[in-house]
């Protein structure tokens, strides 16, 4: 049978299915990253992770997710991939926490959000995110840059759309974690 274009070739040694005895074995591209077995790298991300938390007034139902994906992102460790699930999934956090923000907020009026760009020009006029809450850490430049909103809110729902349906890259751990602290803010001022 000949293959065809939607038959996967080959899934590479480092993407497949962790060996029972591999379990507790750094993905292979981590100990790239840090060259070696390093326990203290393991100690760092938790401890970067850990302080990226939600105030005790977020509902309960955003909370729950919030803690899934850092929890997901600091299994990354095991399973370097998983940053982008931990990445893809905290953007599904923040657009749940505006829904519930509006349900909270307007308990009698009935809001259909088409999707995250909807959702995050509902919040911005309304002031539960500003402005400044829409940077990224420029890669080539090593340096903040900020633009205009509607830009940033394109280039925010670009960002997500290619995480789900083709991400190019893997971001490090670390800068997954970067990116959590940034909806952290955002999902903490919506609850202040």
């Amino acid at each position: 049978m000949k293959n065809r274009w939607w038959v996967m070739e080959k899934v590479e040694v480092c993407d497949q299915f962790k060996a029972k005895d591999k379990i507790h074995s750094p993905d292979e591209r981590i100990e790239n990253i840090i060259h070696h077995n390093d326990v203290n790298y393991l100690s760092g991300l938790h401890s970067a992770i850990e302080k990226i938390s939600l105030n005790k007034k977020v509902p309960k139902e955003v909370a729950i997710q919030f803690e899934t994906a850092r929890n997901v992102l600091l299994y990354s460790y095991f399973s370097y991939r998983m940053t982008t699930v931990a990445h893809l999934f905290i953007y599904s956090v923040l657009e749940k926490a505006i829904r519930d923000k509006h349900k909270t907020t307007y308990p009698n009026e009935t809001k259909y959000f088409k999707g995250l760009k909807d959702s995050l020009v509902y919040a911005l006029k309304k002031g539960w995110i500003q402005k400044k809450d829409f940077y990224f850490f420029d890669i080539n430049n090593d340096e903040i840059t900020k633009t205009d909103s509607e830009k940033d809110i394109d280039f925010f729902v670009q960002y997500r759309n290619e995480l789900a349906h083709s991400p190019q890259w893997l971001l490090p751990p670390f800068e997954v974690a970067q990116h959590f602290t940034l909806f952290q803010k955002m999902i903490n001022r919506m609850f202040s």
